[in-house]
């Protein structure tokens, strides 16, 4: 796949690479993607470990991380999925938080599994 060209171009996208390939190129969005996922693989793993042991302020902490990096590569779900994460954590609810993490983390890999076929 070309640098102008994305996955799935007919289906709802999880990121919208046209607005940094426009500004940076397509060379330097594929590093940015690449860095991307190298990143966010690391602030999932940590994630699941702050969900396991039911540390909140990790929770909250990675997901800010998540939402600003997905802002920044057009992952738009994501990012508003990572915002959810953080104010159910600012509202304390361990119930609601593990029950979202289901859809968080399946929105994550959609997110992953696109940028990954880009990078193809």
């Amino acid at each position: 796949m070309n640098s102008s060209e994305t996955p799935a171009d007919n289906q709802a996208q999880p990121a919208d690479l046209h607005i940094l390939e426009g500004q940076f190129g397509g060379e330097t969005t594929r590093e940015l993607v690449k860095a991307y996922l190298e990143d966010t693989g690391k602030t999932l793993d940590g994630m699941q470990e702050a969900m396991i042991g039911r540390d909140l302020k990790a929770v909250k902490a990675l997901s800010h991380m998540l939402k600003s990096a997905s802002r920044i590569v057009g992952a738009t779900q994501l990012s508003a999925h990572s915002k959810q994460m953080e104010d159910l954590c600012d509202q304390g609810q361990w119930l609601q938080i593990e029950s979202f993490y289901e859809t968080f983390s399946a929105s994550f890999e959609a997110t992953a599994e696109y940028l990954r076929q880009y990078l193809q």
